[in-house]
């Protein structure tokens, strides 16, 4: 389980970081939009390039084109095991992998932050790093939660590249998932006993990340959507348009009305969904 978290926990915090700061500038920053767009449209490419299509590309990669194993022989040489070369590749890997979906994620989350604040610190002087260290950052913290929980889970119960770089359950650097696909195997057939409680121990790290940041998690969602339902309010021309066609005013006020209600279902699901965990983690 050691070697599991040796991945997954640099490989969660530092795709949400960067995918953060991606979409921070395709959202807040002020640049043309031709030149936003071939950009986003790569990063949602790269969330529909499936596992399995780079699997051979990838093992080449790591083989040939950048053999970790060669470039760190100092770091072998002072007697740490090579077999930890997997747990390396799978970070970079992962990180790739996990950037394009954490940006369109917290892009969305963006565009629906009001302005006002970010052009008044602009105004005051305020660099692009300043605005998004002290106002970009700090309210981003419940979609942070959101993308840590996504992604931590998704890297964790990730089998395929551990199968590609790692090479074997029985090596040094072996994640969980690996030696859990091969526990409870013999020539006399399987231990599905055995095998559903090492399932039951490899779920406890994902189970303790819901713990931690479920109220996050829950108010993410709920602010993601109350912000996505007041975006028509904040159009002065669309609510021009509103009041000179009264037929669309009326329209737009049932679908505002319905939009709310589905609102209101969203926060009061992942309240109760999330409730009992709340209790167990206030009574730790």
């Amino acid at each position: 389980m050691g070697n599991s978290l040796l991945y997954a926990v640099p490989a969660t915090i530092i795709s949400a970081f960067f995918g953060s700061i991606a979409a921070y500038g395709l959202t807040i920053t002020n640049w043309k939009m031709r030149y936003k767009l071939p950009l986003l449209a790569l990063f949602v490419a790269g969330i529909f390039i499936p596992y399995q299509a780079v699997l051979v590309p990838l093992s080449q990669f790591w083989a040939q084109i950048a053999p970790l194993e060669e470039w760190l022989s100092f770091v072998w040489a002072l007697g740490v095991n090579t077999d930890y070369v997997g747990i390396l590749e799978l970070i970079i890997t992962h990180v790739a992998y996990g950037i394009p979906i954490c940006t369109i994620l917290f892009r969305s989350y963006y565009k629906n932050i009001s302005t006002e604040m970010v052009e008044s610190a602009r105004l005051n002087g305020a660099t692009l790093r300043r605005v998004y260290q002290r106002i970009v950052f700090p309210l981003s913290t419940p979609m942070f939660a959101v993308v840590l929980i996504y992604q931590f889970t998704q890297i964790w119960n990730d089998l395929l590249f551990t199968l590609i770089l790692v090479a074997s359950e029985s090596s040094a650097a072996a994640p969980v998932v690996l030696i859990l696909a091969g526990l409870g195997q013999s020539l006399e057939g399987q231990d599905f006993g055995l095998r559903m409680a090492g399932a039951f121990f490899a779920a406890l790290p994902t189970l303790g990340v819901y713990i931690m940041f479920g109220e996050e998690f829950a108010e993410g969602v709920a602010t993601w959507s109350r912000l996505t339902i007041s975006i028509w309010t904040a159009k002065p021309a669309y609510r021009t348009h509103l009041q000179r066609r009264p037929e669309l005013r009326t329209r737009a006020r049932q679908k505002h009305t319905a939009w709310a209600v589905e609102a209101d279902s969203w926060e009061t699901h992942h309240t109760r969904t999330f409730g009992c965990i709340f209790d167990i983690k206030h009574s730790l």
